[in-house]
């Protein structure tokens, strides 16, 4: 009663809590899925990111190398895998970009 059972296209069995997202799906197949999380469909239809999966769906994952990161996911997901994985791609990307800030100041 706590646990869903969604699928992937391929059938692979993947348990989440309820509650799920499809971010949270992403996160459980892969660290570096999560990460390149660009949208999802589910049962063959385009869904928003705040889509509650249920027991039997199929997801598909879309993913793009420079994916977007809006602050606001971290409220969709419900996995602690999720989050920390969130969490750690943002303070990634934050570092990053000072990295790259630090750069332009210092050819000024």
């Amino acid at each position: 009663r706590d646990q869903i059972f969604t699928f992937t296209p391929r059938g692979r069995v993947i348990g989440l809590p309820v509650g799920a997202s499809p971010l949270d799906f992403a996160y459980a197949l892969h660290t570096d899925i999560g990460n390149t999380y660009a949208g999802a469909s589910v049962n063959g239809r385009p869904v928003p990111n705040r889509t509650t999966l249920k027991n039997g769906d199929v997801v598909e994952i879309h993913r793009a190398k420079d994916a977007p990161l809006p602050t606001d996911w971290e409220r969709y997901v419900v996995t602690g895998s999720a989050r920390l994985g969130l969490r750690k791609r943002t303070r990634e990307l934050a570092a990053k970009e000072q990295f790259a800030l630090g750069e332009r100041i210092g050819r000024s």
